[in-house]
Parts: C-alpha cells; sequence; structure tokens
C-alpha cells in the first residue's frame, strides 16, 4: 500500500514563466546548448553542492565542466536573468488542490535535481505548507537517477520505499531512477514540456499510466494503492 508521494519540483510542480528560459540561456552562454546532454552538464556544474548565487554557480561549473562564459556582458545577462528566476518561478495551477487532496491520506515529499538559490518562490506560493519532507542535489551531493538521491528521501519520509510513489517528468531520472531504488512510479507529461532528456524512453517504468495534469492522482494512487 503506498503510504507516501514524492514529486519532483521542475515542470512537475513549478515551471519558469518568464522568457528566455534561465537553463535554456545558459547552455547557450556556454555554448553546449547543442549537446544531447547539456542539462547534465549544467546540474553537475551547479547543483551539486550549495552555491553562493549564479555567480557563485558559474564558477562551479567552470570549475567541473571545464566551461566559462568569455563574454563580460553576456555573464551578466546570465547572472541577471537567474537572480530573477526566483521571482519569475509559479507553481501549476492545479499543484495546490491536489496536494490538498493528497495530504489527508499521505505523506508527501520533493526530490529534486536543483540549485541553491532562487527558490523563494516555494514560500512564496505556499508549497511548504503541504510538504513533510524534501531532498534537493545540492544537499545530498548526487543528481537523480542516482540511488543515494531516492535512499535520502526515503529516510526524510521515514517511509520504506515500497511505500513510496515518485511522481515527475523524466523517464529516466524520475521513473527508472525511482523503480531501480524500489519505490513505484508514474509520469507526469505536461503540454508544452521542454523535450525530455537525453533520449530516454517513454513508457518503461511508469506503470502503465501517463498523466498530463494533477488533477486525476489522487484517484490514480489509490487505485494503485488497493492494487497493491
Amino acid at each position: 500500500m503506498i503510504e507516501g508521494i514524492v514529486f519532483d519540483l521542475w515542470n512537475t510542480l513549478a515551471h519558469n514563466v518568464a522568457k528566455p528560459d534561465p537553463m535554456r540561456l545558459l547552455a547557450e552562454a556556454l555554448g553546449i546548448d547543442g549537446e544531447r546532454r547539456w542539462v547534465r552538464r549544467i546540474e553537475r556544474g551547479m547543483m551539486l553542492a550549495p552555491a553562493a548565487g549564479m555567480e557563485g554557480a558559474l564558477r562551479q561549473i567552470e570549475a567541473r565542466e571545464g566551461l566559462r562564459i568569455e563574454d563580460p556582458d553576456l555573464r551578466r545577462t546570465v547572472v541577471d536573468r537567474w537572480n530573477r528566476a526566483g521571482d519569475d518561478a509559479a507553481l501549476f495551477p492545479d499543484v495546490l488542490p491536489a496536494l490538498v487532496k493528497l495530504r489527508r491520506r499521505y505523506r508527501l515529499g520533493l526530490l529534486s535535481n536543483t540549485q541553491s538559490f532562487g527558490l523563494q518562490f516555494l514560500d512564496r506560493d505556499g508549497l511548504w505548507d503541504h510538504l513533510d519532507a524534501s531532498a534537493f542535489s545540492f544537499e545530498v551531493g548526487a543528481l537523480k537517477p542516482r540511488s543515494e538521491m531516492f535512499e535520502a528521501m526515503a529516510a526524510r519520509m521515514a517511509l520504506a520505499p515500497d511505500k513510496l510513489l515518485m511522481v515527475g517528468d523524466q523517464p529516466r531520472d524520475d521513473i527508472l531512477g525511482a523503480r531501480d531504488a524500489g519505490m513505484r512510479a508514474l509520469r507526469l507529461e505536461r503540454p508544452g514540456n521542454p523535450p525530455r532528456r537525453h533520449g530516454e524512453v517513454d513508457e518503461e517504468g511508469n506503470d502503465g499510466v501517463l498523466l498530463t495534469d494533477l488533477a486525476a492522482l489522487p484517484e490514480e494512487v489509490a487505485r494503485l494503492s488497493a492494487i497493491g
């Protein structure tokens, strides 16, 4: 029986409503936006340890990935865009109504590959009020789909992995990573989401369900919990 539900953050619960997208702008400035694994390079560079704002994150990327933004004006543009990113981020409209319903029966958690800054919207939009635990990559020192992330989440939720359901948008990071860690998983693919990363498979590890919003999640979790 499912006793807890763990959510990915970006493009599952929240998105950046302003353009340009800060991740894409950073990739373009670093000259890696044409690479297949550009998202992973940025995540490795800036999401494995706390950073002193975006300028500190750029120094981490330079040290870990050997990349640099040489143009000082472009560098300032990137830093300024990321400094605004926390104000421009917002929860999807279906998030809080779904969490209110789910928290009546389940423990809820947040598991994300993310940077340590620009997360003020989590307080502003009231997400923390509906969560029991969280585990971020910059705290754990690992990125999904590494098992350390899911193990940290299970420990902070005080539940065994087989009592947890992961909900996220990335087949490899969220779905296959969770299942390899002993959790169940459902994939959420919101209309207009960025393309899936790394050429990952669509349906494997999806428990036969593909959600397009969170409105149907309470009913789906109850069904999965009932069938064991």
